[in-house]
């Protein structure tokens, strides 16, 4: 029924069918979504190899800012309420001059960089087995299904599947 569609799509599903199937149609299903997860694994993949390439040829100056904004994100991270204003502040920049840093380092705005930074903790932490719903407030999500959304866009699974 239309209350099942909707529960399941809150709860991030790739796909709904209802019964009876056809045969054919769940195998044209099942092909796209396996499609849609490689591109998104291809992008991604590409992307970290091209922020690697680009930490590969940052000077020794760029590398320290961006060690120093990662000891910033490590005190803040599990904060929800952390703003470019306080990130900003503990790197003794003004907002403009971080955001433009970033871009031109790493091409990521603070707030982007943050959310990753938080995704990856949340990654590191889901291997701990801990619960997926504690995880995203350790990691400073306001939700558990906006920290599954925002996982599953960066890599690929929902959390419950990377578990």
């Amino acid at each position: 029924d239309k209350e099942s569609r909707i529960q399941g799509w809150n709860e991030n599903i790739d796909d709904y069918m209802t019964k009876p199937f056809d045969e054919e149609e769940l195998k044209a299903r099942i092909s796209n979504i396996l499609a849609l997860r490689t591109l998104i694994k291809d992008s991604q993949s590409r992307e970290r190899e091209h922020n690697k390439e680009r930490e590969n040829i940052l000077s020794d100056k760029d590398k320290a800012f961006i060690e120093k904004l990662n000891s910033v994100f490590e005190k803040y991270y599990q904060n929800p309420l952390c703003t470019r204003s306080m990130l900003a502040s503990d790197m003794a920049v003004s907002e403009r001059q971080l955001q433009r840093k970033l871009k031109g380092l790493i091409n990521q705005n603070p707030m982007d960089y943050l959310r990753n930074y938080r995704l990856d903790k949340g990654a590191e932490l889901i291997s701990t087995g801990k619960p997926i719903n504690l995880i995203s407030d350790l990691c400073g999500f306001n939700s558990a299904s906006h920290f599954s959304q925002c996982f599953k866009a960066k890599f690929g699974v929902t959390p419950k599947n990377y578990q």
